[in-house]
Parts: C-alpha cells; structure tokens; sequence
C-alpha cells in the first residue's frame, strides 16, 4: 500500500509536469479523433451522394468475375476484412458503429472470418 505522507515540493513540481504533459496529451488525441471523425462523415457524405445519381451510360447491374479474377478478389476480401478490423479497435469505433452499412459489413465479413 501506497504511503500517504505529505508531498514535497519536488514530488509536487513532478505532478505538475506530469498533469500538464496529460492535458496536452489529451488535446492533441481530442483535436486528431475529431479530425478523423471529420474525414469519416466527409467520406459518409460523398458516399451517398456517389450512390444516390449512378452515372449516365453506366450499367446498374455488375458483372461477375471471372476465374481470373479470384485472386484479385481474394485480396480484396482481406483488405476489406483488414480495414474492418482496424475500424473496429480504433479509438472512433463508436462512430462508425453508429452506421447500419458498417455494422453489416461487419456481420457480413467479420463474424465469418476466424
């Protein structure tokens, strides 16, 4: 157990240092968090935007890949299973848990996987 005696000025002055370098700490991941979160619903944004007016000329319906295809699909898949996870267990993954298209990738991709 910790012994409670009265700090000293040294103990002090490096309790002060230590809360002042947390505080700063604190602000620079708070300002990055809120860059990403930025980015994040930029790119909700332009997404929906993207798929709400598909293109002139372009067709509606996708073509399956060929068998020349499936490694560029298998590297593909895992890219994407990758980036889910990174999302996942990232600092702003209460944010993208918030969207029904991530949380069905999710349940899509991630439950699947070993």
């Amino acid at each position: 157990m910790r012994d409670l005696s009265p700090t000293t000025d040294k103990d002090a002055a490096s309790l002060a240092m230590e809360n002042e370098l947390l505080r700063y700490e604190t602000l620079h991941l708070r300002a990055r968090l809120a860059g990403v979160e930025r980015r994040l619903v930029a790119a909700n944004q332009e997404l929906r935007r993207v798929s709400a007016a598909p293109a002139p000329g372009r067709a509606t319906a996708v073509a399956a890949p060929g068998p020349a295809a499936a490694p560029q699909v298998d590297r593909s898949r895992n890219d994407l299973v990758w980036l889910l996870r990174r999302l996942d267990g990232s600092a702003g993954r209460w944010v993208v848990r918030r969207f029904s298209g991530f949380r069905d990738l999710k349940a899509r991709y991630l439950e699947e996987t070993p």
